[in-house]
């Protein structure tokens, strides 16, 4: 069985370092960036089974970078991740999932679970 991948894509430095421990920790492959530019040429070049994607970047938003992923990851479960209410914009960008930030640590592995690797 191979193990899923994650790919984290977060502004936030101190985000991205703290959910990585934890899905590693959990056994999850976890890549990090830090947009939607970069996280774009890291999906061209590898196959990700998780995407998890915070709303509020630099550049462009996560409903942007869900729709500009999607056609490129049909498989991978999509997941958007704020702090605000962006379950709606989210959903109707292509994302399969909404995590509030404030429950993230809590529902994060328990969907990665429920939805299983799909790629």
């Amino acid at each position: 069985m191979s193990t899923t991948e994650v790919l984290i894509i977060d502004d936030d430095r101190t985000m991205r370092d703290g959910l990585t421990m934890l899905l590693e920790f959990e056994g999850y492959a976890v890549s990090s960036c830090e947009s939607g530019a970069s996280a774009f040429d890291l999906v061209k070049a590898k196959c990700f089974d998780v995407l998890l994607i915070d709303y509020l970047m630099p550049e462009m938003t996560g409903d942007e970078v869900v729709r500009l992923l999607r056609p490129l990851c049909p498989d991978a479960l999509l997941i958007g991740v704020s702090i605000e209410t962006k379950e709606g914009v989210f959903l109707a960008a292509g994302a399969d999932a909404f995590i509030s930030k404030n429950m993230l640590v809590h529902e994060l592995v328990p969907l990665i679970v429920k939805y299983g690797a799909r790629c």
